[in-house]
């Protein structure tokens, strides 16, 4: 078991060269001790192991707990993969709901494992039915920048907004980036003033744990002068919160580009 792919939802391929049935338990060693050192593609990697149970006995808890310690070091990939397994685990197609589900308000995937993680605590749950509930799909734009596409409306926009809050205020550091990257599409729709200020604080917050994609985007703001896309154009709520600064822009773009954010270089 040479490459281990969890479904294209992960958004990327986890691969465990020398790792299967047949390879020296010295290999299998390795990743342990560097997993259990912090590293994170070691996390990764063996988290995935497990939830196959590729050369392993499997262990489905295990992988999670893994994967979930390799994504809290902002390890985009893990992140990924843990929403694929989320959604493979928790997420009931049988119950008539979809990606784009039709239902709306507080009963949104109500009666769904997932919804239940999330009234639980679980603050991954919380991001990934904040996801669901907004349409959200992954857009891989440049090899290694798998971003999402955050939709400014949406029918479940108190919904989203109330996961998205909880898992950022549970230290989620992926609640906290997708929180400005909801409020910032929130900016595009007139209520620049005030959003933008909500995404500059999520942003940063997100940025100084490490979040490369937050990293970029902040020092993208400090670029502009603002987060929104279209800055030509000011919108009814008056000016972005944001004033232009070239050396802070240098700063965070410098810090995403030495996590291999390509647009940052």
């Amino acid at each position: 078991c040479v490459v281990l792919v969890l479904a294209g939802l992960a958004g990327c391929e986890v691969s465990v060269s020398g790792v299967g049935e047949d390879s020296p338990s010295e290999m299998m060693s390795v990743l342990l001790k560097n997993a259990d050192a912090g590293d994170a593609e070691a996390q990764l990697k063996l988290g995935v192991l497990y939830y196959t149970g590729c050369g392993v006995k499997q262990d489905t808890y295990l992988a999670i707990h893994l994967i979930k310690m390799a994504a809290a070091q902002c390890n985009i990939d893990a992140l990924f993969t843990l929403k694929a397994i989320y959604i493979k685990e928790y997420w009931r197609d049988d119950l008539g709901m979809s990606f784009h589900s039709r239902y709306t308000g507080k009963d949104f995937a109500e009666g769904s494992p997932l919804r239940a993680q999330a009234d639980q605590g679980d603050s991954y749950a919380q991001l990934f039915l904040a996801m669901l509930a907004n349409g959200a799909e992954i857009v891989p734009n440049q090899p290694g920048f798998a971003s999402l596409s955050w939709r400014s409306h949406s029918f479940n926009y108190e919904v989203e907004k109330e996961l998205l809050e909880k898992s950022a205020a549970a230290s989620n550091v992926h609640g906290m980036f997708y929180l400005a990257e909801f409020h910032r599409a929130q900016s595009m729709s007139g209520m620049i003033e005030r959003e933008e200020c909500d995404a500059f604080k999520w942003y940063e917050k997100a940025a100084s744990l490490g979040h490369p994609f937050a990293q970029y985007f902040l020092g993208i703001g400090y670029i502009n002068g603002t987060f929104r896309e279209d800055i030509t154009f000011p919108g009814p709520m008056g000016k972005s919160h944001l004033t232009r600064d070239d050396k802070k822009a240098f700063y965070w773009l410098s810090k995403a580009a030495s996590k291999n954010i390509p647009e940052a270089l």
